[in-house]
């Protein structure tokens, strides 16, 4: 038997004593004593080095523990993802927080929840030098997963969670992905690697390709309708608009997040934003806010109903 090798979802068999330790029966038995946060975060951790970032592509992708939102918090997020960037700088791509799961496991997810989103808050709001747009957040109860991607707003309390994959609510356990599960594991996975190619600042390794059976990675859908056209909801097009300034660049895909858009461009430059920086214009959909523009060409254009 290779080790290595997977035995279940992410969970290698060196991995699976861990995960069997860390994974918990629900709805628990009376008689049920909780495992311990750290078999938790030591198997996520595992899943993360040995198992989703493993692939030489990843080198510049960093997995470490106690990670404080900037050098002056005195919060520790349980394990910090981060990046190199283009420019040769390590930043932050994803806080992830993990609880171990409680008879009231409900309790635990909102919970861990708002420690995460606390966690992205600080991360916007107590550093004045942080100009960073976006970052991601994950979740893990027991060895149940959800990944969320957090804005920057005006205030702290516009700043919130937007889920990668399923309902829009909090404390849904049922949108949970299980690290060992059939199909959760290949969820995680490709939106972990999603996460990577349209970080905060663009990837030092976003023009390489994926490994060779990764296949084109493209975060889930967040309960967004199936586009429809070259057409945002509620936005009137103009067909007699001018096309776009030559010095806008070409959006090649579109990541659909809840309410706002990731998206990948020609030059395989990764970035996110709410919808209401995008509008309709001829046959274009425009940002004037950060000079881009998508075509009929691209992937995946975020729509409605005409």
């Amino acid at each position: 038997m290779d080790p290595s090798a997977r035995a279940q979802g992410l969970i290698t068999y060196a991995n699976l004593p861990t995960y069997l330790k860390a994974r918990t029966p629900f709805p628990p038995p009376e008689d049920y004593k909780p495992p311990k946060e750290s078999f938790a975060v030591r198997c996520f951790e595992n899943v993360l080095q040995k198992v989703v970032f493993k692939d030489k592509i990843y080198d510049t992708v960093f997995i470490n523990s106690q990670i404080e939102p900037h050098e002056n918090s005195m919060l520790r997020a349980d394990i910090g993802i981060h990046y190199m960037t283009e420019r040769g700088e390590v930043k932050i791509l994803c806080f992830v927080e993990a609880k171990r799961t409680k008879p009231t496991q409900s309790f635990s997810t909102k919970g861990v929840e708002q420690e995460a989103l606390d966690y992205c808050r600080e991360f916007f709001h107590s550093d004045r030098s942080n100009k960073i747009e976006f970052v991601y957040a994950g979740t893990l109860v027991g060895t149940h997963l959800r990944l969320w991607i957090v804005h920057r707003a005006e205030a702290e309390e516009d700043t919130f969670l937007e889920p990668l994959w399923g309902s829009p609510l909090l404390g849904s356990n049922n949108d949970y992905a299980d690290l060992g599960d059939r199909e959760g594991g290949p969820l995680i996975e490709k939106t972990l690697h999603e996460m990577v190619r349209v970080a905060p600042e663009k990837w030092i390794a976003a023009g390489i390709s994926p490994p060779l059976g990764g296949g084109a990675y493209q975060l889930p859908r967040a309960n967004r309708p199936d586009p429809a056209g070259l057409m945002l909801p509620s936005v009137v097009s103009d067909l007699t608009a001018p096309p776009p300034p030559a010095n806008y660049e070409r959006i090649k895909k579109f990541v659909s997040i809840s309410s706002s858009y990731g998206w990948v461009t020609v030059k395989n430059a990764g970035g996110s934003g709410p919808s209401t920086e995008w509008k309709v214009e001829g046959h274009y959909l425009v940002n004037h806010m950060k000079r881009l523009y998508a075509d009929k060409g691209t992937e995946n254009v975020p729509g409605g109903s005409r």
